[in-house]
C-alpha cells in the first residue's frame, strides 16, 4: 500500500480521474441508488 500512495503523490497513479463524484456521509443512500441504476460507478465519501 505505501508504494501505491507514493505513486499517487508522485503523479504516477491517476486516481482522481476514477472518482465519479464526491459525496457526504448523508448522501450515501442516494449514491447507492445511482449505483444500482447505472448512473455512477465510483463515489468517494468525504468526511469533514
Amino acid at each position: 500500500m505505501p508504494r501505491l500512495v507514493q505513486m499517487y503523490l508522485d503523479g504516477l497513479l491517476d486516481l482522481d480521474s476514477m472518482v465519479a463524484e464526491r459525496i457526504s456521509l448523508g448522501e450515501v443512500n442516494e449514491a447507492m441508488e445511482k449505483l444500482r441504476g447505472g448512473h455512477s460507478v465510483r463515489s468517494v465519501i468525504e468526511f469533514a
